[in-house]
């Protein structure tokens, strides 16, 4: 009889505990408890592939069928952070993005634990007000979309300073690091170097160290990096939040890159020649600079039998965007909470409303069958939660947002249908259309975050913050007319 989802987690979650790498096989091994026959075998390997290859908590070398549990990997991994003269003049340390691929995803910037080594005390937190301009830096890599749940999170008021980009200050949680510095004799131009204690739980120790005794070379490693990234960019990597596609490219990087780290991510992102943070599909992610004077060739090799389509199976967005679509599942959601709200209660109205008829061109029919159930999955789980009372002041502002969404989708439809390359189109129109989606984009998941009220006051200021936004995509849009 085959194993049931429950035990197989089981057995999974104890085999990832007393271990640090195993492979595919060893896994199916060990839960094949009733020794199954052939054709029931290869079910149950599928099975056991898709939980491992779904787990944060491990990296998987697909090719070779093998797994890293994550803890193993970043056990006394070492990593640099370069506080900025900010930083040390007020005496702070803003987690920001600089501790994200080194810990669990679970773990908030707030909750993670500094451990002075000399004296074995941690670094105290507490709140700061920082220029939103200059937060803004300490946040980058974690992706737009991240980046501005955070600000949300550590402070409501945060979201008005972010949304309506009438400047000022926003309050985050920071570290103290006045003692540290004191005691250490910190001045501008040294580094501190963290080493991770515990991946699962964020917790890391600190000391200092001047520049000149980096033990690895900062250009090499910043290189290296790039080449990681760049190698991991396959149909999978795109749809990566940019801290895990940080961490994967540390794993395929190897230890080399955290026993001897040659720089911070802050340094790397400024300083890499072939890394870039862009936009895709509505957010942010690291890709190659198109320009540059190295590329890095890569093939994926998918196990056989593992998956059920030669396309994209694991992640809406990612299909979204193999199939033809201009659409992010963000925007799906919006729309979902929409139809809702119109009373559209069929999962067909909404299938219409966002995909024109023959537009979605998906790899077979294993790729389809996987995307419809994953749609109707959405469909199900947020039309069956859906409070129509608490959405009575957000629906009229998500219904505006939609209003600009599906403008801006005729308009790529438009140019779609009548073979317009985009290649040929100003590179600035469509950067800024993209930042254009960005905002909006942001502004459902603050309308979808649960227990995030929103006031009269507040939904006002936000239409207007979406009036200047269709102002500014209908410029690009029509500045573009103007030069085709």
């Amino acid at each position: 009889m085959m194993i049931g989802y429950s035990e197989l987690d089981n057995i999974l979650d104890e085999m990832i505990a007393e271990t640090d790498s195993f492979s595919l096989q060893e896994a199916i091994d060990a839960v094949n408890l009733d020794k199954l026959m052939a054709d029931e075998l290869l079910v149950l390997g599928n099975r056991v592939a898709r939980n491992l290859d779904g787990r944060d908590d491990l990296f998987s070398a697909a090719a070779a069928g093998l797994y890293q549990t994550r803890t193993g990997f970043f056990c006394n991994a070492q990593f640099i952070v370069a506080p900025d003269a900010f930083e040390i003049e007020n005496g702070i340390l803003v987690p920001g993005h600089r501790f994200a691929p080194f810990c669990s995803q679970e773990i908030f910037s707030s909750e993670i634990e500094i451990i002075m080594e000399d004296i074995n005390e941690s670094l105290p937190i507490i709140d700061f007000a920082i220029p939103a301009e200059i937060a803004v830096n300490y946040h980058l890599l974690l992706g737009s979309e991240q980046m501005f749940d955070v600000f949300v999170a550590e402070n409501s008021n945060n979201k008005s300073v972010m949304l309506n980009q009438t400047g000022g200050n926003i309050v985050l949680s920071v570290f103290d690091v006045r003692e540290f510095l004191l005691e250490t004799g910190f001045v501008a131009g040294d580094l501190m170097l963290f080493t991770v204690k515990e991946w699962n739980e964020g917790v890391f120790s600190i000391t200092k160290f001047s520049a000149d005794e980096r033990s690895g070379n900062k250009k090499e490693w910043i290189k290296q990096l790039s080449v990681a990234i760049i190698a991991a960019d396959n149909k999978d990597a795109d749809y990566m939040e940019i801290p895990e596609q940080l961490a994967t490219a540390l794993f395929r990087g190897g230890k080399a890159l955290l026993d001897k780290p040659g720089a911070s991510l802050d340094e790397f992102i400024k300083e890499s020649e072939t890394v870039q943070v862009s936009y895709a599909n509505g957010a942010t992610m690291l890709g190659a600079i198109e320009d540059a004077e190295e590329t890095v060739e890569t093939s994926a090799e998918v196990p056989e039998g593992v998956t059920v389509s030669q396309g994209n199976v694991s992640d809406l967005n990612a299909m979204l965007k193999e199939c033809g679509s201009l659409m992010t599942q963000n925007e799906i959601e919006a729309f979902i909470l929409d139809q809702c709200w119109q009373r559209q209660v069929e999962f067909e109205l909404l299938f219409k409303r966002c995909f024109i008829p023959g537009s979605l061109i998906f790899a077979d029919d294993g790729q389809e069958a996987v995307f419809m159930n994953m749609l109707e999955d959405l469909w199900e789980r947020i039309s069956s939660r859906y409070d129509r009372k608490a959405d009575d002041i957000k629906a009229p502002v998500r219904e505006r947002g939609l209003e600009l969404v599906e403008k801006r989708l005729s308009w790529l439809n438009e140019l779609k249908h009548l073979d317009i390359d985009q290649s040929g189109i100003n590179e600035d129109i469509l950067k800024s259309m993209a930042e254009v989606a960005v905002r909006v984009s942001s502004m459902f998941r603050l309308l979808a975050l649960d227990g995030n009220e929103l006031s009269p006051d507040e939904a006002e200021g936000l239409f207007d913050a979406l009036d200047q936004i269709g102002e500014m995509q209908q410029q690009y849009i029509e500045d573009f007319e103007m030069q085709s």
